[in-house]
């Protein structure tokens, strides 16, 4: 287990070599930008939706606050935010380790979990993006670890906090409430409830102090992800059914219960488990991939403990190859994962060398300029972006009157002098990565704009003469 380990942390850390942007990687690191050169968090790439040029009531409040010191100490780079996920990733896995190391298992099972963990695909994707579920679940793992300690109080502190980094994490809130409930210790329960009620409320503290109720309440109805809501049943379908990582706990379970000698090893992480799932499928706004994050640590824990009870590497029966069929199922598509994100971080143009290149043809710094979010990176300080996604991409088509044919948007961005229009009809992922040239002349018009550059990703739009 310790040699697999090594080797697929050497994977998980060769996909950090040229990682490309996700696409909310701009998004908050923007509202970050402002707090530090502003005081306030905002968004002017949604300049003109929901009021957010004015100010955000409805963000991830903790991570974005905690990050933005970060970013100002290292700069408001693509690298410097995924770093800054990166520690949280680290660090919880460290827990993990900790929590392993102080059941009573095997130094074998301690390997296997930590293990499970890098090889997990969606810790491989989003360990390395600028994106609060790393933050969120290394809280809420610390929060059961002390919870399984008799730290009730500071596990609940912990969960509050996970909650203010990403509403999600109120699943936390809920899961320690449900646990010391479970756990025949209604007064104690009732205490976590309380106080990481209290620390969860800290989010409506800016609301509060600038008495922003009405603007509160207007963001949060109109909020584009509120529009993405999933029901219960597809939420349960594509969490669960859907991934290895559901297979393999229930291989795991159905293989091992029969055979078990206790279950007091595994009940405290399974009973939080079933908690945490459930707090998750009845909060969550929707279905994301990197939401799942949320309950890698807690699922390669209950992994370990099952297999450790059952004594998996002592035995040798058709429950023990049915167990490392799944197991090779599972490192199987964790190899793949990190071979996919290797082959095309290396293939790909970075977003940061294709934003200078159109800065080039630009020019006009400080001019006004309608492009993708990701546009953001090393030019937010010599132009005035207004992001072009709220008219063109489908999360935000819940407002039919921001969305725009082609001829409506390069007729809005006459009118509002626009310097330059960058696009998302580059040549697509396919084009050799030596077609990455300006045109020789106009290859297309759009109203009074034409084209003078196109790569994999983007078309750039200048204004006639």
């Amino acid at each position: 287990m310790r040699a697999l380990f090594w080797v697929f942390l050497a994977l998980l850390l060769a996909t950090y070599y040229q990682r490309g942007n996700h696409y909310d990687e701009a998004w908050l690191a923007e509202q970050a930008y402002w707090l530090v050169h502003g005081g306030v968090v905002r968004s002017e790439l949604f300049r003109g939706l929901n009021g957010w040029e004015n100010g955000l009531f409805v963000f991830h409040k903790l991570f974005i606050y905690l990050s933005a010191g970060w970013q100002a100490l290292f700069g408001f780079s693509l690298v410097a935010g995924k770093l800054f996920s990166l520690v949280w990733a680290t660090l919880g896995g460290a827990f993990l380790w900790g929590h392993l190391r102080q059941q009573p298992i095997d130094s074998q099972y301690v390997w296997l979990g930590i293990l499970l963990y890098v090889s997990s695909r969606f810790l491989i994707e989003f360990s390395f993006v600028y994106r609060p579920e790393a933050m969120c679940v290394t809280l809420g793992f610390a929060s059961f670890w002390l919870l399984t300690s008799h730290r009730w109080g500071w596990a609940a502190l912990l969960a509050g906090l996970a909650a203010l980094t990403h509403l999600n994490g109120l699943c936390f809130v809920l899961a320690g409430c449900g646990f010391l409930f479970w756990n025949r210790q209604p007064a104690r329960a009732t205490g976590f409830g309380l106080l990481a009620g209290l620390t969860a409320s800290v989010y409506l503290l800016d609301v509060f102090l600038g008495n922003g109720w009405p603007v509160f309440l207007m963001q949060l109805r109109n909020d584009p992800a509120r529009w993405q809501l999933h029901s219960i049943t597809d939420k349960i379908w594509l969490t669960g059914l859907n991934y290895e990582l559901s297979l393999l706990v229930l291989a795991v379970y159905w293989l091992t219960r029969a055979d078990k000698r206790s279950s007091a090893l595994t009940r405290p992480i399974s009973r939080y488990l079933v908690l945490v799932v459930v707090g998750y499928l009845g909060l969550s706004r929707g279905y994301a991939p990197q939401y799942v994050l949320l309950l890698v640590p807690f699922v390669c824990a209950f992994l370990v403990t099952q297999l450790a009870d059952y004594q998996f590497f002592n035995r040798n029966n058709w429950r023990v190859r049915g167990l490392q069929i799944a197991l090779f199922i599972y490192l199987l598509t964790g190899f793949a994962k990190a071979a996919a994100s290797v082959h095309f971080n290396l293939t790909t143009p970075g977003i940061v060398a294709s934003n200078t290149r159109m800065a080039s043809f630009i020019g006009k710094p400080g001019q006004r300029v309608l492009a993708p979010l990701d546009f953001f990176y090393e030019q937010i300080g010599h132009y005035q972006i207004q992001g072009i996604d709220r008219h063109v991409v489908d999360f935000f088509k819940f407002n039919p009157q921001s969305q725009f044919t082609h001829q409506q948007l390069f007729a809005m961005a006459r009118r509002e002098r626009f310097a330059a229009v960058i696009t998302y009809d580059g040549k697509g992922p396919a084009a050799a990565l030596t077609d990455t040239h300006p045109l020789a002349d106009s290859l297309h018009h759009l109203g009074t704009y034409r084209r003078v550059y196109q790569d994999r990703w983007h078309s750039l739009y200048l204004p006639d003469q």
